[in-house]
């Protein structure tokens, strides 16, 4: 498991980007989530986070894990007022983020295959 956290090219203040690479699981992604608070890495600024899975071999995820994710992004006060992207190619991956898009009014979490089409959404719809 590998996370890589770096700032948008074309837009560092507003797109926070996480590029998870190898198997990742639940405790990985919640842990990401700590480490981002943690290092203040979501500021005033931001708004939105560009989470790009089609490095992912394995995405350990179940429906169950999937709620718990869930509950836990609805705890921490920030996730409300960001647009959560997951870029995926994958439909054992893209299912999760259709199910929160769906599903979930709360958060406002959307599926695309490509950074463009999620930096778009992000920038032009905010």
């Amino acid at each position: 498991m590998n996370i890589i956290y770096k700032k948008h090219k074309s837009c560092p203040n507003s797109i926070l980007v996480r590029e998870f690479r190898g198997e990742i699981n639940l405790d990985d992604i919640v842990n990401s989530w700590k480490y981002i608070i943690k290092q203040h890495l979501i500021t005033s600024e931001t708004k939105g986070i560009i989470n790009n899975f089609l490095p992912c071999e394995k995405l350990f995820l179940d429906l169950e894990s999937f709620k718990i994710l869930i509950a836990y992004l609805k705890e921490i006060k920030s996730t409300k007022q960001l647009k959560i992207a997951v870029i995926t190619n994958k439909p054992d991956i893209i299912i999760f983020p259709m199910l929160g898009e769906n599903q979930e009014q709360e958060l406002n979490i959307k599926p695309f295959t490509t950074i463009k089409a999620a930096t778009n959404w992000i920038i032009l719809n905010s």
